[in-house]
């Protein structure tokens, strides 16, 4: 839930984010000028600094560090307290501005590291498609989404007939560009709320969500075929695709069924002679 929580607050608008910054900064101010000058409550001002540059980056992070001083100077200059010159309560929130500034640039450097590393713990380093771990991440959310909605989806499994012959011929760099560009391919040939990745060698599989008629899944499929053959032929690579694909109608009990069953299709197609796209309907 948490994570739930965490990803619709990065995702969603910022305006939603410096909102609640900003009735956090309200809430701080009003706290200090009530407590008044005998308790100091600075370190909870950085409360929505922390919140709003950890949500909405950098620059609004600033911008709110300067509201915030601003708030902790007029909450100052409301208190009774008398200070030995009138240049102190600024000098005092041009310090304490510093050091918001300082600390929002410093977490939200912390916070682009993390999302570097989420980001290449989730991408296939070659092709820099979506790796096994996240697809398998995704499969999970789409079987739970399809159960508690009742809608269909279709996965397929892509295997590349010859590949190993042109990785052994020509060498591993033309075998990774031959991977690389059926990435691009599938990228280019799939929607935008379709999900692929490279599970592993010359192996793909696709996650299409709300897809439930065979001859549509079957017509968008060889256009996909098309599209890579066309892809190989420019680059004279003696490479066909196997392409076993199962529409869900009802979710299968776990990812691994999930991409077993498409996989075993596709291997009924390796033993028919190759490429060409197989369609099977799993929960009639």
């Amino acid at each position: 839930m948490i994570r739930k929580l965490d990803e619709s607050l990065k995702e969603g608008p910022r305006s939603y984010v410096i909102f609640i910054g900003s009735l956090l900064i309200s809430l701080m101010g009003y706290i200090d000028y009530s407590t008044g000058p005998e308790i100091t409550i600075t370190l909870l001002y950085l409360l929505p600094i922390t919140f709003v540059t950890w949500y909405a980056g950098w620059h609004v992070g600033a911008l709110i560090s300067i509201i915030t001083a601003s708030v902790w100077l007029l909450a100052d200059l409301s208190a009774t307290e008398q200070y030995s010159h009138p240049i102190v309560p600024f000098w005092n929130t041009a310090v304490m501005l510093t050091t918001f500034l300082i600390f929002a640039y410093i977490l939200s450097a912390l916070r682009d590291r993390l999302d570097e590393e989420e980001s290449l713990s989730r991408t296939d380093s070659l092709t820099g498609s979506m790796n096994r771990r996240y697809f398998f991440e995704l499969a999970e959310r789409e079987i739970r989404r399809a159960g508690r909605y009742e809608h269909p989806f279709t996965v397929a499994y892509i295997d590349l007939d010859n590949f190993k012959f042109i990785n052994d011929s020509f060498g591993h760099a033309v075998g990774d560009s031959l991977l690389i560009t059926v990435t691009d391919t599938l990228r280019a040939s799939l929607r935008n709320t379709d999900t692929f990745a490279r599970l592993g060698g010359d192996e793909f599989s696709v996650i299409l969500p709300e897809t439930g008629d065979p001859e549509s899944v079957e017509t968008l499929f060889n256009k996909v075929r098309d599209n890579l053959l066309n892809a190989m032929k420019k680059k004279s690579w003696t490479v066909t695709f196997s392409i076993g694909v199962v529409i869900y109608l009802k979710p299968p009990g776990s990812v691994d069924e999930m991409i077993n069953i498409p996989d075993n299709v596709m291997y009924s197609i390796k033993n028919a002679g190759k490429d060409m796209v197989k369609v099977e309907v799993f929960g009639k």
